[in-house]
């Protein structure tokens, strides 16, 4: 039996860990966990959430973006 309830923490996805085993990801509405082998919570990012914008493009001062990685 887990120590901690999960009966109103909607599951968001699954992740295998090294090993082997397919846990299912839950979600307290503030952040993500697992259930270890213990029972124990363990909080962390395990699904990257699908709304996620892009990375900005980076381009330095006085480079064209269209020109890189071609010789002037």
């Amino acid at each position: 039996m887990a120590r901690f309830p999960m009966d109103h923490d909607p599951v968001v996805g699954h992740c295998q860990f090294a090993d082997g085993a397919m846990r299912p990801v839950y979600d307290d509405g503030k952040r993500q966990y697992v259930i270890d082998d213990d029972g124990y919570r363990v909080h962390g990012v395990w699904r990257i959430p699908e709304d996620e914008p892009d990375l900005p493009l980076i381009v330095p001062a006085g480079e064209d973006p269209k020109n890189q990685g071609r010789n002037a």
